[in-house]
């Protein structure tokens, strides 16, 4: 599932980072746009869009993958359940509760670790979807999963902040380089 997860991400991450740099550049004054600067953006992730799109449909098309469906189909049919699937709702509630104290831990421990903030978004995506399944047996579930939610979103956000910073910074470092060197040849 990660594998196949990681092939779907790498796409929807081209998606999103387009989107992001899209609207603010159209945030930006006109006279701090300099050049093509929007076009360029959109050729580039847009050639990695489409290479990630062919990887996904080359792995869509390997035994790994349709060994995946399967297996997804099986699991629909009779799901792989564990013991504890037998237990009462309160051994599934505690499961959440465990769960969003771990978020909880993950987030304060990580301070302004990207990384650890990264894994703390993680964290608060598998108490939200504990809290869902469980919410048919406890409804205050309902509350959980929402913060967990919001949660998620806003470390979602802050990743995509920061992929989008690291990458585009050391484009436009790159630029800034290139332009020092050609006035510097000018000059000669």
């Amino acid at each position: 599932m990660k594998w196949y997860a990681d092939l779907l991400g790498q796409v929807r991450d081209r998606d999103i980072l387009s989107s992001r740099l899209t609207k603010q550049i159209a945030e930006l004054p006109p006279e701090h746009v300099r050049g093509p600067v929007e076009a360029e953006i959109t050729k580039t992730l847009d050639a990695e869009r489409e290479d990630a799109v062919r990887r996904l449909d080359s792995a869509m098309r390997t035994r790994r993958y349709k060994h995946l469906m399967q297996l997804l189909r099986g699991w629909r049919a009779a799901p792989p359940l564990t013991d504890a699937a037998s237990q009462d709702g309160a051994a599934a509630v505690e499961h959440v509760e465990k769960a969003q104290r771990k978020a909880d831990k993950r987030l304060r421990k990580a301070d302004d670790d990207i990384e650890q903030l990264h894994r703390a978004r993680k964290a608060f995506k598998r108490a939200r979807y504990a809290a869902e399944l469980v919410e048919p047996a406890d409804s205050q579930m309902k509350s959980i999963a929402r913060t967990a939610q919001e949660m998620q979103t806003l470390l979602g956000e802050h990743q995509d902040a920061v992929v989008a910073a690291f990458t585009y910074g050391i484009l436009m470092a790159n630029e800034l380089n290139r332009a020092a060197e050609i006035r510097a040849s000018v000059r000669n």
